[in-house]
C-alpha cells in the first residue's frame, strides 16, 4: 500500500509546486509591480548619478556599457508596468480574480524575471555610483581666455601628474609670467583627460594666507555639511578635512603661494595618504618650492617671441593694426619691449587696441594706459604734493621690472624691512649688482660685487655703518635726500666709485673727513646742490681734494659762504671745466661776484646757476682782459647754461644775461633793488645784430615780486 502511495503523493507534490507557483505570478502581480516600479526608480537614480560620472574620462568602457543596458532596461520595465497596470484594472470579482488567466500569468511570470534582471544591474552599478565620490569628482572649470604658447609647459607638468613618484609640483617664476595661468590650463585638463582622482580642489593662498577662508574652500568642494562644520575652531576644521582625504585619491592646486604653508594645519596630511595625491602650488619665489617639498619644479619664462608677438597682436586686433601701414612694426617693436611678460603683452595690448594713430604708439600713452589700468600709480610723499616724474609700481610690474634686469646681468635685491638683513640672507646678495632698501637703512653686510648702492629718500637714515667701506666694487652712491652727516672714513677704501651724490641733504651740516675725496681715485661725478640754509659743509677743503682728483668730470657745488666762492672763480681752474651746477646762497658779505673772461670760458659745461639769499649782491661782472670787449657770439661764454634763478639780491640790472645764448628757464624773485633785466645802448650795427639773438632760445620766465622792474630790454639806437 505505502508502495502505490510514495507515488501519488510525489505526483500531487509536484503538481502543488507548478500550480502554486503559477498563482503566485498571477496573485502578486500587484505587489511585483509595485516593487518593480520602486526598482525602477532607484535604478534611474543610480544610472543618473553613472551618467553624471561618465561626463570624466575616468569611467570606463564596462561602465558605458552598464549605462547602454540601463537604457534599455528600463525602456522594457516602462512597457510591462503599462501591461501590468492594464491587467490589474480588468480583474473581475471584485479585483480578485483576473479575467486573462494565462495573460496574467505570463505578464506576472514577466515582472518576476524583470525584478531579477533590474535587481542585479543594480547591484552592478552600485560600487560605481557612491554618492559622496560623485560629488567630490566634479570639477569645477576656470574660465579662462585662449592662451598662447603654453601646452609644451602644460604637457610637461601633466607628465608628472601622471607620474606616481612626483607627488609635490612647483611651478615659480615672476609675477605675471603665466603662472596662475598655467594652473587653470591643468585644472581644465582633468575635464579632458583620463585619471584616476576622486577629487581635485583649487585654492587661491595669496599674501596675507587666511587659514579659514582656505579651510572653507576645502570644505565646500568635499561636501562637508553646515551641521558638522559650524562651531568647529580651527583645530577641529582639519580633523574633519583630514578624515574625509584620509582615503581619497586627491589633487590639491593651491594659487599664488608666498611662504611655506603647514598643509596640517588645513586637515592635509600627505604621510598619512596612501591613495595616491598631487599638490600643484604657483610662487614667485623658487626658495618657496624648496620649502615646500617640490620634488619637480618649473620655471616659467616669458613666451618666445613668435608666441609674444601673436599674443599681442590677438589682444590689440587685426582692424587696429591694418589701420596703418606703420601699426604692424611699431607693435613688434613695443612686443619686443615686453619681452615675452603675457602680463604685459595682455595690458598694453588691449590698451593700445583703440589707437589708431603712430603718434599714440610713440608717445606717453602707453605709460597713461598702465596708469588706467593700476598697474602704475602717481607717487606722492608727505613732503612734496605730487612727483609727476615718480611713478609707484604695481608689485607684479615691479617683478618684471627686476626680471628683465636679471635677463640682462643686472642682478636685484629689494628689502622691504633693511633691518632685518642677517647672515641667514646673505648667499641672496652674494651676485647682487643693485640693492634697494626700502624704509631704514642701518646695516650692511659685506656685499663685495655690489656696483650700485641708492639710499636715497630714506629721510631717517643717520648715519652709514663703518662696514661700507668693504664694497669695494662700488661705483654708485646716493645718500640724498637723508639726514646722514658724517661719511665714515672707510668710505675713502670705495676707490672704484664713479659716482657719489649728496644732494638736497636734510641734515644741519654734512662732514666729510679730510682725504676721503682725493682717496676715490675713480671719482668722475660729484654733486652736492643743498638748499637747506642750515646745511653747511667745509667747501675750502672740498675744492682742494676735487681740484686733485684725476677722473672729475662732472660736478655740481653748494657754496654758502664768501670765502670759497671767490677761491673757486679765482683759482680752480680744472673744477671750473668740471661745474655743471652750482648754488650760491646765503652768502650775506658777497657784494659782487666778478667772472673773468678765461673763467667763463672753462664753466663751458655750467648748465643751471642758482643765487639765492645775497641780500647785498648788487652786480655779477663779467670782467674782460685786455680791455677787450668779449661778444656774445663766441662760443666760449656761458654757452650752455640753460636754467638761471635768482632769488631775494640787491642787482639793479642783469645785463650780463647776454652771455647766456641758450638760456631756456628764467627764474627771478623778489630783488627789491632790481629795474632792468638788460639795458644796452648799441652804437654799431654789428651790436644790433648781436642784441637781436637775445633770448632766443628763451621758453619760460618766472618774475615775481620785482618792485622797481621798469623793463625787461631796452634797445636804444642812436643814428649819426
Amino acid at each position: 500500500m505505502a508502495e502505490c502511495v510514495s507515488p501519488i503523493l510525489d505526483i500531487v507534490t509536484r503538481l502543488w509546486d507548478c500550480t502554486a507557483n503559477r498563482v503566485v505570478y498571477t496573485c502578486d502581480l500587484q505587489d511585483n509591480l509595485n516593487s518593480q516600479r520602486d526598482l525602477k526608480r532607484e535604478l534611474e537614480n543610480i544610472s543618473k548619478d553613472v551618467a553624471e560620472q561618465h561626463q570624466y574620462p575616468a569611467c570606463t568602457n564596462q561602465v558605458k556599457g552598464w549605462l547602454e543596458s540601463v537604457q534599455h532596461k528600463l525602456k522594457a520595465v516602462d512597457n510591462i508596468l503599462q501591461k501590468g497596470d492594464e491587467e490589474i484594472q480588468q480583474k473581475c470579482l471584485g479585483s480578485c480574480c483576473p479575467r486573462h488567466c494565462c495573460t496574467t500569468y505570463k505578464l506576472g511570470k514577466q515582472v518576476n524575471k524583470e525584478i531579477d534582471v533590474v535587481t542585479k544591474l543594480i547591484e552592478k552599478g552600485s560600487p560605481h555610483v557612491d554618492v559622496d565620490k560623485v560629488l567630490q569628482l566634479k570639477i569645477d572649470e576656470m574660465p579662462m581666455e585662449k592662451t598662447v604658447g603654453m601646452e609644451s609647459s602644460l604637457d610637461e607638468v601633466w607628465k608628472c601628474v601622471e607620474n606616481h613618484e612626483v607627488r609635490i609640483i612647483g611651478l615659480y617664476g615672476m609675477g605675471g609670467v603665466g603662472k596662475t595661468t598655467l594652473l587653470k590650463e591643468l585644472n581644465n585638463r582633468f575635464l579632458k583627460k583620463s585619471h584616476n582622482f576622486d577629487v581635485v580642489i583649487w585654492v587661491v593662498v595669496s599674501k596675507e594666507v587666511k587659514l579659514d577662508k582656505i579651510q572653507e574652500t576645502i570644505r565646500s568642494k568635499l561636501h562637508i555639511s553646515d551641521e558638522i562644520w559650524k562651531n568647529k575652531n580651527e583645530d577641529e576644521r582639519a580633523a574633519q578635512i583630514l578624515g574625509r582625504l584620509r582615503n581619497k585619491r586627491f589633487v590639491l592646486l593651491l594659487d599664488d603661494l608666498w611662504d611655506r604653508m603647514e598643509l596640517s594645519k588645513l586637515g592635509v596630511s600627505c604621510s598619512n595618504n596612501q591613495n595616491g595625491y598631487k599638490i600643484v602650488f604657483t610662487t614667485r619665489s623658487e626658495e618657496v618650492c624648496d620649502q615646500m617639498g617640490a620634488k619637480k619644479r618649473f620655471k616659467l619664462k616669458g613666451l618666445p617671441q613668435e608666441a609674444a608677438l601673436r599674443l599681442f597682436r590677438q589682444n590689440v586686433g587685426e582692424d587696429v593694426l591694418n589701420s596703418h601701414h606703420e601699426l604692424p612694426k611699431l607693435a613688434e617693436i613695443v612686443a619686443q619691449k615686453c619681452d615675452g611678460l603675457p602680463l604685459a603683452l595682455v595690458t598694453i595690448g588691449r590698451a593700445m587696441a583703440s589707437r589708431t594713430t603712430p603718434e599714440d604708439w610713440r608717445g606717453g600713452f602707453i605709460i597713461k594706459s598702465l596708469k588706467l589700468s593700476c598697474l602704475l600709480e602717481g607717487s606722492r610723499n608727505e613732503h612734496i604734493s605730487y612727483e609727476e616724474d615718480h611713478v609707484k609700481m604695481h608689485d607684479v610690474l615691479r617683478d618684471m621690472a627686476h626680471w628683465l634686469a636679471r635677463e640682462h646681468g643686472n642682478e636685484i635685491l629689494v628689502q622691504e624691512h633693511a633691518g632685518l638683513i642677517n647672515s641667514q640672507g646673505i648667499d641672496r646678495w652674494k651676485e647682487t649688482v643693485r640693492v634697494s632698501l626700502c624704509g631704514d637703512s642701518t646695516l650692511f653686510q659685506s656685499i663685495h660685487t655690489l656696483a650700485v648702492l641708492n639710499l636715497s629718500n630714506n629721510r631717517n637714515l643717520r648715519e652709514l655703518p663703518v662696514e661700507i667701506g668693504a664694497l669695494i666694487s662700488l661705483h654708485y652712491l646716493n645718500l640724498s635726500k637723508t639726514c646722514v652727516s658724517n661719511l665714515p672714513i672707510e668710505v675713502k677704501n670705495l676707490t672704484q666709485l664713479r659716482i657719489l651724490l649728496l644732494d638736497k641733504m636734510m641734515t644741519e651740516q654734512v662732514v666729510i673727513p679730510p682725504g676721503v675725496i682725493s682717496s676715490l681715485l675713480s671719482l668722475e661725478m660729484y654733486s652736492n646742490i643743498n638748499y637747506r640754509k642750515q646745511c653747511k659743509m667745509d667747501m675750502k677743503l672740498m675744492i682742494e681734494e676735487l681740484e686733485c682728483s684725476e677722473k672729475i668730470t662732472d660736478v655740481g657745488l653748494t657754496f654758502s659762504s664768501v670765502s670759497p666762492v671767490l677761491k673757486f672763480m679765482s683759482s680752480s681752474p680744472k673744477l671750473q671745466s668740471c661745474i655743471t651746477r652750482l648754488l650760491i646762497q646765503n652768502c650775506e658779505e658777497l657784494c659782487s661776484l666778478d667772472i673773468s673772461c678765461s673763467t667763463m670760458r672753462r664753466m663751458e659745461h655750467l648748465e643751471k646757476l642758482y643765487i639765492r639769499f645775497c641780500p647785498n649782491l648788487r652786480e655779477v661782472k663779467i670782467c674782460f682782459e685786455n680791455g677787450e670787449r668779449m661778444h656774445r657770439s663766441e662760443p666760449n661764454c656761458f654757452c650752455n647754461l640753460q636754467i638761471l634763478n635768482i632769488w631775494d639780491c640787491a642787482m639793479e640790472n642783469l645785463s650780463w644775461l647776454r652771455y647766456t645764448p641758450r638760456l631756456r628757464f628764467l627764474y627771478v624773485m623778489e630783488c627789491k633793488s632790481l629795474e632792468e633785466i638788460i639795458a644796452w645802448d648799441f652804437a654799431a650795427s654789428s651790436e644790433i645784430e648781436e642784441a637781436a639773438e637775445i633770448f632766443s632760445n628763451l621758453e619760460q620766465i618766472h618774475f615775481d615780486d620785482l618792485p622797481k622792474l621798469k623793463s625787461i630790454f631796452i634797445l636804444m639806437i642812436y643814428q649819426s
